[in-house]
This record gives structure tokens, C-alpha cells and sequence, in this order.
């Protein structure tokens, strides 16, 4: 596979700064000695056994219904995990019916880590995961009724303790970079010349989620042109085609260059299709095709993949036919919204 070209692209610049700043005190009150009902309600369940719960999850007794459950806990640098891992927490929940939830961690002073890894394991024993990117790492899932698992893995050195805040929140996938009957703002070039293969960049095989470069030295992304800003959307259309798979799960695969805006650290991507095909959605940061970013979730008709990325940055958005396809070829619609999402102080 040959590395992508470099993209001559007029990055957008996001519109939506955003105003930080603490809360302000309240008029008139005393500058010290507060009582104890002027402190700030603190709605975190707080980390307990941290030395045991690598092995076992944290009994949180967190019921999660119709309001958000916020974890605060913290990677500690002396309770080394299986794997190389420098700290791991685990912490259990309760779904008392089936529900979509996003799954929000939240490190700030995570920057120095090599990895820190967001993971959801349900009551079925099924996992889904997501990266902490800039101190931020999002999942959304659905879930059935029953007994749950949160976990968090750092990977690296720190020279001190890493807080975070991880919450759980029933969340509306449908609202999520809904498509819309529009024209695309880039259309897949036509690849029948080629066998239909010479946009693959990337092949994939499942489960579990294996993900390697092609062999190919001539397939390329699409060149589309387009960044995403923090309040902006790219629609990409193409067709994917009923060809044999190549050595993986997939017939036809697509993958298309686009970078991400000035201020843009989360990206949500929402495929639909019209024929009675499985298509699947994947990002990649450019020239790391081993390294998937989001999971796709079969929470809305179509696909729906978010994850945290890095701002000004070129990335691959992938999309491919599966095995499992009752009918190709499928022409498909992909909306790629961009965010700026602020971590959450822990």
C-alpha cells in the first residue's frame, strides 16, 4: 500500500469557541470558614478498592435508569496490571430495562499515557471499546437489562496518580449526524477499472476486530478535499460493489481522506443504504491502518460510529461490504460530523 498523498486542504476553522470558566462565588458570601452546605454536591460514586478491582469489578450498586451516573476514580502507579498495564479499574452497573447509553471518560492529565482505553463488556459478555484521545474517549451502546462492566486501562508511565470521571447516560443514537436526502459533497470516483480495489487501503477481519493494511502497493483513499469543523458535516456517497472478498471479511471496500477542523476532537458518522446489504464503518488516523478508532453500533437503521480524534489531523473514513451482505452492490449515503467536545474535570 502506498502512503496517502498529502492533501492540499483548506482546513475549516470552527466557529464555536467556548467560554471555560468557573462558576462564580455567590453574592455576599463570607470569603472563608464555609459551613458545610456551601460546598459543591459531589455526585461521583468514588473508587474504592482500587488494589482489588483490576482482578474483579467494583460493586458500584449504580442503577442506570433515566439519569446520568458519573464514576470518579483515578490510574494509579503502583497497582501494575495483567498485560503491561499500568492500571486497570472495573467497575459494575445495573440496567434494570434494555437502553442506549454513551459511555463518556473523561482524563485531562492523561496526555503523557502511551494508551488509555475505555471498554464496556455486557451482561452477555460482548465488549466494545473506545481510545482516549486529547483526554476524551466516547462509546455509545445498547444494552440489555442486567449486570454490566465499565473498565479502564492505562497503558505507559506517569509520575503521578491520573484522575478521571467516567459517566453513564442514556443517550438517542437517531439524534446522532442524522442523514438527510442530499446531494454528497463528494462522490467515490469510478474504480470498475481497477477491479473495484483501488480505494481499499484497509482490510478487516472480525471478531475479533483485526485491521491491517492491504498488500496492494497501488490502492489510495479517495482524495476528497474536505475537512470537518467542530459544527460542520461531510456527506460522501459511493457504491459498494459485489466483488470477491480479498482475503478478509468484505467484498468491495472504500476508504476516503478527510481531515478533521482546527478545533474538532469528536466525530460522529452515520451510513445508510437502501438494499438488503451489512455495510460497516471504521475510522482510521492516516498511514495507521492497525489501529481502528470507534466500534460500529447497530443502535439506528444503518450504521453509527463515534469517536474522539485529534484536531487539524488527516483521517481515513472506511466503509465495506460484508460477507454477512444478503445483496451487492449497495450504493450508500455517509454524513461525518464534526464536535468540539470539552473533557470533564474529574
Amino acid at each position: 500500500m502506498r502512503p496517502g498523498r498529502a492533501l492540499s486542504v483548506l482546513l475549516l476553522l470552527a466557529a464555536c469557541g467556548g467560554d471555560d470558566g468557573g462558576t462564580s462565588p455567590i453574592d455576599g458570601a463570607p470569603p472563608g470558614d464555609a459551613g458545610v452546605s456551601d460546598a459543591p454536591v459531589d455526585d461521583c460514586y468514588r473508587e474504592r478498592l482500587d488494589a482489588e478491582n483490576g482482578d474483579a469489578a467494583e460493586p458500584t450498586g449504580l442503577v442506570v435508569g433515566g439519569v446520568a451516573r458519573p464514576i470518579c476514580g483515578q490510574v494509579d502507579v503502583d497497582h501494575a496490571g495483567a498485560g503491561g498495564a499500568l492500571d486497570r479499574d472495573r467497575f459494575a452497573v445495573t440496567l434494570v430495562t434494555p437502553a442506549a447509553v454513551v459511555v463518556r471518560l473523561s482524563a485531562p492529565g492523561s496526555a503523557g499515557l502511551e494508551r488509555l482505553q475505555l471498554a464496556i463488556t455486557t451482561a452477555t459478555g460482548a465488549a466494545i471499546g473506545a481510545r482516549v484521545i486529547g483526554g476524551l474517549g466516547v462509546a455509545i451502546v445498547q444494552l440489555p437489562a442486567g449486570a454490566h462492566e465499565l473498565s479502564v486501562t492505562a497503558l505507559g508511565n506517569s509520575a503521578g496518580a491520573i484522575p478521571y470521571r467516567l459517566v453513564i447516560a442514556p443517550d438517542d443514537p437517531t439524534a446522532r449526524c442524522p442523514l438527510a436526502t442530499v446531494n454528497p459533497d463528494y462522490r467515490e470516483a469510478d474504480e470498475s477499472a481497477a477491479g473495484h480495489r483501488a480505494n481499499d487501503m484497509v482490510q478487516v477481519r472480525g471478531a475479533p476486530l483485526v485491521t491491517s493494511a492491504t498488500p496492494s502497493t497501488s490502492d489510495r483513499p479517495e482524495d476528497t478535499q474536505r475537512a470537518v469543523s467542530s459544527v460542520g458535516r461531510v456527506v460522501l456517497a459511493g457504491t459498494s460493489a459485489d466483488v470477491a472478498p480479498a482475503g478478509d471479511d468484505y467484498h468491495d471496500r472504500d476508504a476516503f481522506a478527510v481531515y478533521t477542523g482546527q478545533t474538532t476532537n469528536f466525530l460522529e458518522l452515520r451510513a445508510g443504504w437502501a438494499s438488503a446489504a451489512d455495510l460497516d464503518v471504521l475510522v482510521f488516523e492516516a498511514e495507521h491502518p492497525d489501529e481502528p478508532l470507534g466500534v460500529p453500533t447497530a443502535t439506528v437503521a444503518g450504521e453509527l460510529v463515534v469517536t474522539s480524534v485529534k484536531p487539524a489531523t488527516l483521517y481515513w473514513v472506511w466503509i465495506g461490504g460484508s460477507t454477512r451482505s444478503a445483496a451487492l452492490p449497495a450504493s450508500y449515503q455517509l454524513a461525518v460530523c464534526g464536535r468540539e467536545l470539552t473533557p470533564d474535570a474529574p
